[in-house]
């Protein structure tokens, strides 16, 4: 049996595990239903939602993982890496674009700015695979 201090922290996990799936399918509901797939905001938004899927199925790994379980730790630890370094990253490249996007208005060119840092993304991954 599980202490009373890790059965409490196991239960919080489970909690919020539950409610960032909550919070995914809805994002991605809205999403949907507004369809604008040309809104770049909109593209950031709908990468941040995946990253955070992916962060949660993490979570639901090591809720089921017990201290022996070293192939579900394997599984488990790149998932959450890349997860919450997509997150950061598209969090600030999502700031940028608000920022950008107040301080030049029209002139900025918001479908540039997302090929520019999808390219980024792409040469930081590679870079990360192969050193």
């Amino acid at each position: 049996m599980k202490s009373d201090d890790a059965y409490t922290l196991w239960i919080c996990n489970c909690v919020a595990t539950g409610l960032s799936i909550l919070g995914t399918l809805w994002t991605c509901y809205y999403c949907l239903k507004i369809r604008s797939s040309g809104n770049v905001t909109l593209k950031l938004i709908i990468a941040i939602t995946i990253a955070d899927l992916l962060y949660t199925v993490a979570n639901f790994i090591s809720i089921f993982q017990t201290s022996s379980d070293t192939l579900l730790c394997k599984i488990e630890a790149p998932i959450r890496e890349i997860s919450l370094r997509l997150t950061l990253y598209f969090s600030t490249c999502l700031s940028i674009l608000i920022y950008k996007s107040s301080k030049f208005g029209i002139d900025f060119d918001q479908d540039l700015f997302f090929k520019r840092i999808s390219i980024a993304l792409l040469v930081i991954f590679l870079y990360l695979s192969y050193s």
